[in-house]
């Protein structure tokens, strides 16, 4: 049996294990990247523009449009 020796023990209490200077600003990735598709296909009518908001039952195609499977 393997007894632990006292450097071997620690007391913890709970408190915030943060610590540091307190910084303002933002992250920056270092690098990055732009991922396209390259498909040969049609692109049928675009329901929204970018940046506008999508919300849930609004439809994914144009009134009359069949799903294409």
């Amino acid at each position: 049996m393997l007894l632990p020796a006292a450097d071997d023990l620690r007391t913890v209490s709970a408190t915030p294990l943060a610590t540091g200077p307190v910084i303002s600003g933002s992250l920056q990735p270092e690098r990055g990247t732009d991922l396209r598709a390259e498909v040969s296909a049609v692109v049928l009518p675009v329901l929204k523009g970018h940046g506008e908001p999508v919300r849930a039952g609004e439809p994914d195609r144009a009134p009359g449009r069949r799903r294409h499977p």
